[in-house]
């Protein structure tokens, strides 16, 4: 599943419309207000060190930043991030990646730092876990109190964190299209409201002319999505997919989502049988080990004859 998750996302953000909708629709307005997507270029490179590389993958971008009358080239930085939970190292390995990456970039255009600057960058990390992500976006924030006087000498960087389990249905109506579009039909419960957005989506391909050049990674994106519901759905196989399809893939998924629910009742039924069973013959014990000592019968004696030990004699006799 990771190296699916991997496939689909990278596709996805390797092309410009898309990444200049996520900025648009999920970054703060004061920072993509000031980007100039007409300048966008795909830097992504090999930056992940070996430590990161079963855990992230990523995509890098460079665009112009308007700062007032200045403008900046900026790296945009994406670590697509597809654990089950959170990383509590990750504004460490956030750290790490960005040193790695500026190692990357003084090496491959030779940058002298006697009279050169770095370029400033953003990293960004999506998240598509379904535990709520409480990590630290800092890194002053995993790092213990110091004194005010050494605050300076302590590593500073943060990251942009979108949390996509977390998003809201306003947030995925709310963002460009067919971005919005596009996150949404992971979040989605029902096979009617997924046919919905699905038509629609087809319906912008074929009408408006550069949708139409993101037609194979919409229709790559679709079948990932279904697959995710049901495995027996191929991965690119959009040819196969039609509405009866869709309705079959969202049955399939609710029986298998009931069955695994049963079946998690049953097991919990069965520990809380068996804890039931556990008090009740510790309760029978309980009564005879103090019969038992009530007729005059020492520890060992009573250890022998109900098959436990002397300390568990002492235990159901302490009261």
């Amino acid at each position: 599943m990771q190296n699916i998750h991997d496939m689909h996302y990278k596709e996805l953000f390797s092309n410009p419309l898309l990444v200049q909708q996520l900025c648009e629709g999920f970054l703060p307005k004061v920072i993509h207000e000031s980007l100039d997507f007409s300048t966008f270029e795909n830097r992504s490179g090999y930056y992940i060190t070996p430590a990161m590389k079963e855990l992230y993958q990523d995509v890098v971008w460079e665009v112009n930043f308007r700062h007032g009358e200045e403008t900046v080239p900026l790296y945009l930085c994406l670590l697509l991030e597809f654990q089950s939970e959170p990383n509590w190292k990750m504004p460490h390995r956030m750290l790490h990646y960005v040193a790695s990456f500026y190692q990357s970039l003084i090496k491959t255009k030779g940058l002298n730092l006697r009279t050169e600057k770095l370029p400033p960058v953003l990293p960004v990390v999506l998240y598509n876990g379904k535990e709520r992500w409480k990590v630290a976006t800092r890194m002053k924030n995993i790092i213990a109190p110091v004194p005010k006087t050494l605050r300076v000498f302590q590593p500073q960087l943060s990251y942009f964190l979108i949390d996509e389990q977390r998003l809201t249905q306003e947030a995925f109506e709310q963002a460009p299209k067919p971005l919005g579009n596009m996150l949404s039909l992971n979040h989605i419960e029902n096979a009617e409201s997924y046919i919905v957005l699905w038509e629609a989506l087809k319906k912008k391909v074929k009408s408006h002319p550069e949708f139409q050049l993101l037609e194979d990674t919409i229709d790559h994106w679709l079948s990932y999505t279904l697959h995710l519901r049901n495995p027996e759905i191929k991965l690119r196989d959009i040819q196969a997919i039609d509405k009866e399809t869709i309705m079959w893939t969202f049955k399939s998924e609710i029986e298998r989502i009931s069955n695994e629910r049963a079946e998690a009742a049953a097991r919990e039924a069965a520990r809380e049988g068996y804890l039931t069973a556990q008090k009740e013959h510790e309760q029978k014990l309980i009564a005879a080990t103090k019969s038992l000592l009530k007729r005059g019968m020492n520890f060992d004696d009573i250890a022998d004859v109900l098959g436990i030990t002397q300390a568990e004699v002492a235990k159901y006799t302490a009261d």
